[in-house]
């Protein structure tokens, strides 16, 4: 055997050192990157959740004053056996509008077109509801509004969303669209 000299041992306990140094550095990085993608993931829930609640917000206010206040309306316009035509008015455009977003996001229309066409709709529907001088202008106005109150939801959503969410938010409107009108 030959026997080791004294430098072999310190180059080993060098090079065990620098090893150690390394797998703490990489343990430290793992660490950072760990802590960075927790606070993402905590940016992302708030971001999630404020932009949802906004948008159930805006969605289900009008149908639920409207929902709410159809035995008053009918009873204005003196139609009180049709005061059920005001829910499926309120719903009636939904699903095919809902289609019809995942139609218009997969042919990449901006986002600034999709938001000026509900901000028309939701205009157009509020000024008719509110100026309705016959029953059936306020059930055209109803289309309007509820059109707008589930089309608007998707495209904020397609907004902040990728396209596969934000087109399964819309899938999901129209289940829920489609669900509320057998009820």
């Amino acid at each position: 055997m030959v026997p080791s000299s004294p430098s072999d041992d310190t180059t080993t306990t060098t090079s065990d050192k620098i090893s150690l140094d390394q797998q703490q550095q990489q343990q430290e990085e793992e660490q950072e990157q760990e802590q960075e993608q927790r606070s993402q993931c905590r940016m992302y829930y708030w971001r999630n959740y404020c932009i949802f609640l906004l948008c159930s917000i805006f969605t289900f206010s009008m149908w639920g004053v409207s929902a709410a206040s159809s035995k008053d309306l009918s009873e204005a316009f003196d139609a009180e056996h049709m005061f059920g035509l005001i829910g499926w008015a309120n719903i009636g455009l939904t699903l095919f509008f809902n289609i019809g977003s995942i139609f218009l996001e997969a042919h990449n229309v901006k986002f600034e077109y999709r938001l000026w066409a509900n901000s028309i709709f939701m205009i157009l529907g509020l000024v008719l509801v509110g100026s309705a001088p016959t029953f059936w202008l306020l059930l055209i106005g109803l289309l309007f509004t509820g059109l707008s109150g589930s089309f608007g939801a998707v495209v904020i959503q397609s907004r902040f969303f990728s396209s596969s969410s934000s087109s399964s938010s819309s899938y999901c409107c129209c289940c829920c669209s489609s669900l509320s009108a057998l009820v």
